[in-house]
């Protein structure tokens, strides 16, 4: 997705404001991004990080059902990859706390060692997010379910 707007795309654009919100779903649940009123061409090659990172971020909530930043009835900002950070800090516990973190509307219905993976993943790199593990993760925890299917999320492939 992202990455077609970085690499397939002449000259290359940066969307600078990828969130959930601008990602539109077809009746086919193929994606489109949306809302590229803050979209520049890329100037640096650090500029196309920001789009990858957002996208890692929308995966993410997807995962949690939670929101990015979410603010508490007493003002504290709670920041999603922080909030996973304290989920996965004591190695005992690991597999239910990530578990209780997931949304339950996935019921269960995804592959724990690849949820594990992709935790070991943020552990070892931070927020230097491998997508396509990430996708992988979906491609085999949706199966064929709204258009995903084959390891991967089929609309992944044609943005534009």
């Amino acid at each position: 997705m992202a990455c077609n707007m970085h690499d397939h795309t002449q000259p290359s654009i940066v969307h600078w404001d990828l969130r959930a919100k601008n990602i539109l779903l077809n009746s086919n649940f193929k994606a489109k991004i949306a809302n590229f009123s803050m979209a520049r061409t890329v100037a640096d090659p650090i500029m196309p990080k920001v789009d990858v990172f957002a996208f890692g971020v929308v995966l993410l909530e997807l995962l949690s059902g939670k929101k990015a930043l979410e603010t508490k009835d007493k003002g504290e900002i709670v920041m999603l990859c922080k909030e996973l950070r304290a989920v996965l800090k004591n190695e005992e516990e690991r597999v239910d706390r990530l578990i209780k973190w997931m949304d339950p509307k996935l019921e269960n219905c995804y592959p724990i060692d690849r949820a594990l993976s992709l935790a070991a993943l943020e552990i070892k790199f931070g927020w230097k997010i491998v997508v396509g593990s990430i996708v992988g993760f979906f491609g085999a925890a949706l199966g064929s379910v709204g258009g995903v299917g084959g390891g991967g999320i089929a609309c992944l492939d044609h943005w534009f």
